[in-house]
């Protein structure tokens, strides 16, 4: 895969999440999400192949920046229906 991100900023960088099934006001969180001030570019590659009731899967993602960043990862599973 290939993607261009946009690193967009609306002045606020705080979300509110609350469990589906709670009723309770407890259930509710505000969280800082990080923001990225630049845009970025991701390229990646990955394989899967399903066996009997199972699946693997292994994949690698480049992210490059424009100020000197660059983030690699590598991933891999193994997964089983029941």
């Amino acid at each position: 895969h290939a993607a261009y991100h946009v690193g967009s900023w609306d002045g606020g960088n705080r979300v509110s999440l609350k469990l589906a099934s709670a009723t309770a006001a407890m259930a509710t969180q505000s969280v800082t999400v990080p923001l990225l001030d630049e845009d970025f570019v991701s390229l990646g590659a990955g394989v899967q192949k399903a066996f009997g009731r199972g699946l693997w899967h292994a994949g690698y993602t480049a992210e490059i920046g424009r100020v000197d960043r660059v983030t690699h990862v590598a991933r891999a599973g193994l997964g089983f229906g029941f």
